[in-house]
């Protein structure tokens, strides 16, 4: 009679439509039919688990594909699902994080995670009543004489369509009848009595039920119960799926499917907590779990950062340590669970810690440098999540610039020694430091900079054989007097240079001439020295014109003050070093205070409104 309502039941199906489901492979006609005949076998919420559609008693396959050792930031990951004989109905998939002390998972995404391996209960939970502990691993309630103890966590369970609650449970025992304990799931409430609204599954012992409830208003009512047996001090793994769409929820114990139920004006919002609950017994929890319904075959994007809005927040605490687990479940069409699949996933999404100093030398800081090779120190890098993979060491311009040398891999040594090509004298350059942890991460550190010195620094100077000439005799050999030069531009003042160190030349215009020196050592690096009205040349014809004035110096040699007489006024006196540079300079006046004069030759130049004469001063101690 049933195979024949059954055998109905597949004709209409092919004849009328395909039935979609969220996350669901709509063109897949097998889980279709299925959920079709199950909403009307089940229609008086009575199920036959030997009834399905297909003789299918093989789990599905899960896996994950393996991923790189390190995540710094968003990651994608790839779930492969496969069931050979009644296909995929619905994948699952949790991500949890360790956050250096405890197991746990991000709510605000959908997800949970926690195996009691902390010293207490994480601030999460919120106990309400009954005595909650935690040791050796294990949530514990301890007090057998409560029909309703109450400890619940906050969890969004609006993110998927369906939700696959597990936990590991051991009924202690206790004086009192009526055993029982159970999970709401899909609460609007974490304090009131019964949780707002939401479900609720019971275990009852001493009748061997496992009980179906539905809440509203705070007040719950049974919906269906199926057999269930579960011993006193015996261990179970317990699982809950919920789909808020369809109103559906299936019990696993120890991954066999125990009953299911479906509720025909399902809540599809308003899931926010989760809640454990013991009446008159003392029992132990661990491994609570909650996984997302997904699609099967598919890939999905993992986040990564400091943030609610990220899968995994935290990082690893040393590079042997996971941050974090991805795991997979599937549940295949005849309602098999597969085993769960796990891929570990370490992180760090924070550079490493750069060296606190890097100097420019080997022993100290230098602030400037003369030879090569140049040698660079720095302090040890930390990273405390994934360690220091190597360092990278350039030189540039700037602070992190490479365009002298290259970024130049030194492994894990602190130290480096520099060839760099020609460097320009008298200019900044910068060590930088680059350090790369094995996340792939770096942060990078610059020396305060050094100027790169001559160590034979290019001096210019020059004198000549006399700068006071007269016009009909105003030739002059110029001398350098430079350091570390060996090539020469000399500019006379009169359009006219030379290329030779230490050149003559004749001036053929009376007037005051400039001066210019530009020399250059091998390196082609080049400085000048200019001298304003260097050379005077004086129109001698003129003066000779006027040679009838009475100029007289007085005492010659002197020691302290020389006296000028002259016949006409006197404009300006200079007295010129035998280097023909002026090292006096007055005017107006015929006394003339030389104590300040070195011992030795000068030659005293005296003008008047139209003459210029120039006579000999020996100044004497």
């Amino acid at each position: 009679m049933k195979e024949n309502y059954l055998s109905l039941i597949l004709i209409l199906l092919i004849s009328t439509r395909l039935i979609a489901q969220d996350e669901i492979n709509v063109n897949n006609e097998v889980t279709n039919k299925i959920v079709l005949i199950e909403s009307i076998i089940n229609s008086n919420n009575e199920i036959d688990e030997n009834a399905k559609l297909l003789n299918d008693n093989t789990p599905p396959l899960t896996n994950i594909l393996p991923i790189s050792a390190w995540q710094t930031q968003d990651f994608d990951i790839t779930f492969y699902d496969s069931d050979a004989e009644s296909g995929i109905q619905k994948a699952y998939y949790q991500v949890i994080e360790y956050d250096g002390i405890d197991w746990g998972a991000n709510p605000y995404r959908g997800f949970l995670g926690d195996n009691f391996d902390s010293p207490s209960i994480n601030s999460r939970w919120n106990i309400i009543t009954g005595t909650w502990i935690q040791e050796n691993g294990y949530l514990i309630q301890t007090d057998s004489s409560i029909h309703n103890t109450h400890i619940s966590i906050y969890l969004n369970q609006e993110l998927s369509n369906r939700y696959l609650y597990e936990f590991e449970v051991r009924i202690l025992g206790g004086n009192k009848t009526n055993k029982r304990l159970g999970l709401y799931f899909f609460s609007s409430d974490s304090v009131s009595e019964n949780r707002g609204n939401g479900y609720f599954i019971w275990f009852r012992l001493e009748t061997n039920k496992l009980e179906f409830y539905k809440v509203i208003n705070d007040n719950f009512t049974k919906t269906h119960e199926v057999s269930c047996t579960l011993n006193l001090n015996q261990w179970y793994n317990i699982k809950v799926i919920h789909d808020r769409i369809t109103g559906k929820v299936w019990v696993y114990v120890n991954n066999v499917l125990k009953g299911t139920w479906i509720d025909t004006q399902p809540y599809s919002t308003g899931g926010k907590y989760i809640s454990l609950r013991t009446g008159n017994c003392a029992a132990q929890f661990n491994q609570i779990k909650a996984y997302r319904s997904r699609y099967d075959n598919a890939t999905y994007t993992i986040g990564v950062g400091n943030d609610i809005t990220k899968d995994l927040r935290y990082e690893s605490i040393n590079d042997s340590t996971v941050a974090g687990k991805i795991k997979s479940i599937v549940q295949d069409n005849a309602d098999n669970i597969s085993n769960i699949a796990t891929c570990d996933v370490y992180v760090d999404y924070t550079p490493p810690i750069p060296p606190s100093y890097v100097w420019d030398g080997i022993d100290y800081d230098l602030d400037t440098i003369s030879t090569y090779p140049i040698t660079t120190k720095w302090g040890q890098a930390q990273d405390p999540n994934s360690n220091i993979n190597h360092y990278e060491v350039c030189l540039g311009r700037y602070p992190g610039d490479n365009c002298i040398i290259n970024w130049t891999n030194v492994d894990l040594n602190n130290y480096f020694t520099f060839n760099p090509p020609n460097l320009t004298f008298d200019s900044i350059y910068y060590i930088s430091v680059k350090t790369i942890n094995n996340a792939g991460l770096s942060s990078i550190t610059s020396s305060d900079g050094f100027v790169f010195i001559n160590p034979f620094p290019i001096i210019i100077d020059f004198s000549a054989s006399n700068i006071l000439l007269p016009l009909s005799n105003a030739t002059v050999r110029f001398f350098q007097l430079c350091q570390n030069v060996n090539s020469y531009i000399w500019d006379f003042g009169d359009g006219i240079g030379s290329f030779e160190p230490n050149p003559i030349h004749t001036y053929t215009a009376p007037g005051y001439y400039t001066v210019k020196l530009i020399g250059c050592n091998m390196q082609n690096q080049c400085d000048s020295l200019t001298k304003i009205n260097f050379i005077n040349v004086y129109d001698n014809v003129k003066i000779q014109n006027h040679d009838h004035q009475q100029l007289y110096i007085y005492p010659n040699p002197a020691q302290n003050i020389i006296y000028i007489q002259s016949s006409k006024p006197i404009n300006e006196v200079m007295i010129i070093n035998n280097l023909g540079q002026i090292v006096a300079h007055y005017s107006e006046t015929g006394i003339i205070d030389i104590n300040q004069l070195a011992d030795g030759v000068y030659q005293i130049m005296i003008k008047t409104e139209d003459n210029i004469k120039v006579l000999p001063l020996i100044k004497i101690k």
